[in-house]
């Protein structure tokens, strides 16, 4: 078991990229509204041409000191809230709004609240930090990965049994993974009726309490123990340790076919429920691979003579899975034969390639007939 982050395609949060964008909205929601209301009296002095210059002079200067960037945050932030209240007066005035403009207005109002809160505090984090105005259930996961420290997206936490993955926990909001080892051990107790032999997973998950469940309920929990290094290590142990190690690369490789074939890598769903299907279906097409392998290889074995003998091959073409799980190319050649009791898959992509290999597997096949007469 291990956890992962699904990002999604959002662009990467900047407090003056947001406020920029919820004083747009604002702008935006207030023609609207003046224009539902009929209201041809003077515009409301929203200041639009001073805030997109204050917001350009720090855009094309990232080099700007820290006093104008905070002095171009406060600008917008005092920009948005003479907004917010010119939008009160018009609904007062207007009555009932329209859904969409009031939903819009339910997001910027706590985005602004936040953005107000932190430089007044002096601090630079908040809790359930709002990153997209499109997005706003997007929450930053801090991974501290190389290359990327934090993501933005969906945290999920996955086992993987027998090649199939299952997703154990799905959460918007970053949390601790290692405190879902005994949900995930009393989950596969009540599928198969009893608990696992081992649970290979890494070192946050090694904490004393997973350490008391796992030795009162019999499961070896993979790892080093707690505490100083021992200075005489059983060698069975070393090589106990290496194993489970070599064994845990599993759910490594199966979140990098999600990720690297199967879109995982980038959600470019918009809606959270939207989202969280696309993510489960990922899983699914990388089970139903996993299945078709399975499969494939136990007709192979399981019909060999029907099919093949060892100087024999068979010509089978399939199709190749691009990016896109549910978008395929065009059919690739594979030649399966046997060579010193190994099955041998060969995959040609190319015209040329697949006809010399047609022709010389042909020729192999009558010349085992002239053998064979």
């Amino acid at each position: 078991m291990d956890a992962t982050c699904a990002p999604t395609d959002i662009r990467y949060p900047t407090d003056l990229n947001l406020l920029n964008e919820a004083r747009e909205l604002t702008e935006s929601v207030i023609d609207k509204l003046r224009g539902q209301c009929g209201d041809r009296n003077s515009h409301p002095r929203t200041k639009r041409e001073i805030c997109r210059k204050r917001y350009l002079e720090i855009i094309k200067h990232p080099k700007s000191g820290v006093s104008k960037r905070r002095g171009a945050l406060r600008f917008l932030l005092n920009a948005i809230r003479r907004n917010l209240a010119f939008i009160a007066k018009l609904r007062d005035r207007c009555g009932n709004i329209p859904q969409p403009i009031s939903e819009q207005l339910i997001l910027i109002r706590p985005l602004y609240d936040q953005q107000r809160t932190m430089p007044d505090n002096h601090s630079r984090r908040i809790d359930e930090r709002i990153v997209s105005l499109h997005q706003p259930h997007v929450r930053p996961i801090v991974r501290g990965k190389a290359g990327h420290g934090t993501e933005f997206g969906a945290k999920l936490t996955a086992s993987l049994e027998n090649g199939y993955a299952r997703i154990e926990r799905l959460s918007w909001n970053a949390y601790n993974e290692g405190g879902d080892l005994q949900m995930i051990c009393e989950r596969y107790r009540v599928r198969t009726g009893h608990y696992p032999e081992a649970v290979l997973a890494d070192k946050l998950f090694r904490n004393r309490e997973n350490l008391r469940y796992c030795a009162g309920h019999g499961i070896r929990l993979s790892g080093p123990r707690l505490g100083r290094p021992a200075k005489i290590v059983n060698p069975e142990f070393l090589k106990q340790q290496l194993a489970d190690n070599s064994a845990r690369n599993a759910i490594e490789g199966k979140f990098g076919q999600c990720k690297r074939r199967l879109g995982l890598g980038r959600v470019m769903a918009r809606r959270r429920d939207c989202s969280e299907t696309v993510i489960a279906m990922t899983f699914l097409a990388a089970n139903l691979i996993r299945w078709l392998w399975n499969a494939e290889t136990f007709l192979l074995f399981r019909f060999r003579p029907l099919f093949f003998m060892e100087r024999n091959p068979l010509i089978m073409p399939f199709f190749k899975m691009q990016h896109d799980p549910f978008r395929f190319s065009r059919p690739y050649l594979g030649i399966y034969f046997y060579r010193e009791q190994t099955l041998i898959k060969v995959v040609l992509p190319r015209e040329e390639a697949q006809l010399s290999a047609i022709m010389e597997v042909r020729a192999m096949q009558n010349c085992h007939r002239i053998r064979k007469t």
